[in-house]
């Protein structure tokens, strides 16, 4: 190794030892021991001959250890003195300052830049605060903040509006349908935008756009909600002073359709010499027909306008040299374009009517342009009012209908008096359904009798067939408690099957209507304590010791054309030995679609469901399964009616 400059050598003791007193490395100290071996070695070159390499092996190998210690000792004499080394550590301390002088320095400059940041946000605040029409809400609509530029508008002070409800500046010209809706959307955690009419403290008004918004903590649960105006009542101002300008238009274009006529009459004597000027003279004509309201000629082909009246210069606020030759995008987006707008027009003797404003193609020049149009509509509107009201008086039809349906639905406290717990899901898809579940105590207070059935399709339809159901179902009761004959939940399948086949002419598979349905029969005995079930195409759900069971019924359902009048229903018995849970359930509930592809819910998740929820109530169930239908359909359109009934029994 050359004599070179070493601050620190780690090397096994024999080395350093060597270097110090052999190769004048003499201002090298040891300085202390480390916890590692290193092992003295000596190396030759690889290009000696394999004999040299041997013979120098044999020679190290006849050393003694007597021998070895003294060479050892003699290679490696040195003079070991601990010391301090004071340059070290004052090299150390200046290193360790300037280090901290350089964190105090840019922590100062930090500090500074931190201070600006904040007093340029503290202005941004306050120039919001001055400038912004703003405020917050609570959840139930109580201002919780304002901002002075909403006190100025509004002429409250801050402490006359904070803990106020919002209400406090609804003009009452403003419609309560747009509350509703306002508040039906912020309250679904979406933004409401919109124009809206505000009173002040002392008597006047503004009118604002504005934008509301949930607020939403960390955790996204809604907290309350922001509102940001902007005062807009210059623009409505002059929309006011546009619609008083219509009635001045309305009494002029009488004297200018006279006129017209006899620049038509001139016109038609000169068409064979002056053709330009009879084109020129219907565009005229067209727009002067059309003067009613501000108008606008564009050309189709590149968008330019090319003819603009007065009334547009006052709707556009724009000089009319400046509109003529400008592109219509200019003036509108497409976003703000409209195809049709329906308006209340008045002609100038008074008659009122319903227009069409719409846009129309026209010649204007020799070059193809657009044109806007007004229809009458009057008519139309009287026809869509009939059908309004003939719909309402359908729909009031049937919401009474569905009265009389729920009436059918039974009373809790008359199931429960024979159940330790029980609860019900009635859902129709429509305001009146297809399914119906009925429940008769019997002959004593021992027995009592549920059918869950479900009938050919939902809605009006369906709802008729439950009605029919209801009727043979009384039939049914009157015969049972008239009897002392066993009660047959199979045998009263077989009976509605007969007789609904009868009542409906469906004994043929010519006939022509075909109405039915699918359900399950379930008798309780509470005496000797046991259940008899018979299913048409409906499975009974039932766990005992946690463990779910399912009876699948018969393959065959009630009272269509195909079904046989003389099929024998498979009917099952089941003692109650032990705590029972049995659940029974239209089709609607597992054929629901939903999830991420649109599937049906399926009955396989309705029996994991039942499975994996054995050890809670029947109430906690209910909760539950509503909940997971809702969450499970997302934004689906609900497919059928709803029914599912849950019962627990004990031994």
């Amino acid at each position: 190794m050359a004599l070179i400059n070493i601050d620190i050598f780690i090397v096994n003791a024999a080395t350093a030892k060597y270097y110090i007193s052999k190769r004048g490395y003499d201002t090298l100290r040891i300085a202390s021991k480390t916890q590692y071996n290193f092992d003295l070695k000596i190396a030759v070159r690889n290009d000696w001959p394999k004999e040299v390499i041997t013979t120098m092996d044999k020679a190290i190998n006849a050393i003694s250890a007597k021998e070895l210690s003294d060479i050892y000792n003699k290679w490696t004499e040195v003079t070991v003195q601990e010391k301090i080394d004071w340059t070290l550590i004052l090299q150390i301390a200046a290193v360790g300052f300037v280090i901290i002088a350089f964190v105090v320095y840019n922590n100062r400059k930090l500090t500074r830049v931190v201070s600006e940041k904040t007093s340029e946000l503290t202005t941004l605040l306050k120039s919001f605060d001055e400038n912004v029409i703003a405020s917050k809400t609570d959840l139930e609509g109580n201002i919780t903040y304002a901002s002075k530029a909403f006190c100025e508008i509004s002429e409250y002070t801050q402490e006359e509006l904070i803990g106020q409800p919002q209400n406090i500046v609804r003009h009452p010209d403003m419609s309560k349908e747009i509350f509703k809706d306002l508040w039906k959307n912020i309250q679904s955690g979406k933004v409401w935008r919109g124009e809206v009419k505000n009173k002040k403290k002392h008597g006047g008004f503004y009118w604002a756009t504005i934008m509301i918004e949930p607020i939403f903590n960390p955790h996204n649960i809604c907290i309350g909600y922001s509102a940001i105006r902007q005062d807009i009542t210059p623009r409505k101002e002059v929309e006011n002073l546009s619609i008083n300008l219509e009635h001045k238009v309305k009494e002029k274009t009488k004297d200018l359709n006279e006129q017209l006529e006899i620049v038509i009459a001139s016109e038609k004597k000169q068409n064979e010499l002056f053709g330009e000027v009879e084109n020129a003279k219907k565009e005229v004509e067209l727009i002067l027909s059309n003067v009613l309201l501000p108008l606008l000629i564009t050309s189709k082909k590149d968008r330019i306008i090319l003819y603009a009246n007065s009334f547009a210069e006052v709707q556009y606020k724009i000089p009319l040299d400046q509109i003529i030759g400008s592109n219509i995008d200019d003036l509108y987006t497409a976003q703000n374009q409209k195809d049709h707008l329906i308006e209340m027009l008045q002609t100038a003797n008074g008659e009122e009517f319903t227009a069409l404003l719409s846009v129309t193609p026209v010649l204007y020049k020799g070059e193809e342009s657009y044109i806007g149009m007004v229809t009458d509509i009057t008519k139309q509107k009287e026809q869509e009012e009939v059908v309004r009201k003939l719909h309402k008086h359908t729909q009031d039809s049937i919401e009474y209908a569905s009265l009389i349906q729920s009436s059918l639905i039974p009373e809790h406290n008359d199931i429960q008096e024979y159940f330790q717990e029980y609860f019900s899901i009635w859902q129709p898809k429509d305001i009146v359904g297809g399914d119906i579940y009925l429940f008769e105590e019997l002959r004593n207070k021992d027995e009592c009798l549920l059918m869950v059935i479900d009938c050919t399709g939902h809605g009006v339809p369906g709802a008729f067939v439950t009605m029919l159901v209801k009727a043979i179902e009384r039939q049914i009761i009157g015969d049972i408690l008239a009897s002392d004959e066993e009660v047959s939940p199979s045998k009263i399948l077989s009976y509605f099957n007969q007789t609904m086949k009868k009542i409906l002419r469906q004994e043929t598979v010519d006939s022509i209507s075909n109405a039915g349905f699918d359900g399950g029969i379930f008798y309780y005995n509470k005496k000797e304590n046991y259940i008899k079930y018979a299913g048409a195409e409906t499975p009974l759900f039932y766990v005992q010791d946690n463990k779910l069971n399912v009876v699948k019924g018969s393959r065959h359902s009630v009272g269509y054309k195909k079904c046989d009048p003389n099929y024998i229903y498979a009917e099952y018995r089941i003692d109650i030995d032990q705590e029972t849970n049995f659940y029974i359930s239209t089709d609607g509930y597992f054929d629901q679609n939903g999830g991420n592809k649109g599937f049906p819910f399926s009955k396989k998740r309705f029996k994991d469901f039942l499975q994996n929820n054995t050890h809670i109530s029947l109430a906690d169930q209910e909760e539950l399964l509503l909940y997971n239908m809702q969450q499970y359909m997302g934004d689906e359109e609900k497919n059928d009616d709803i029914t599912v009934i849950g019962l627990k029994l004990t031994a």
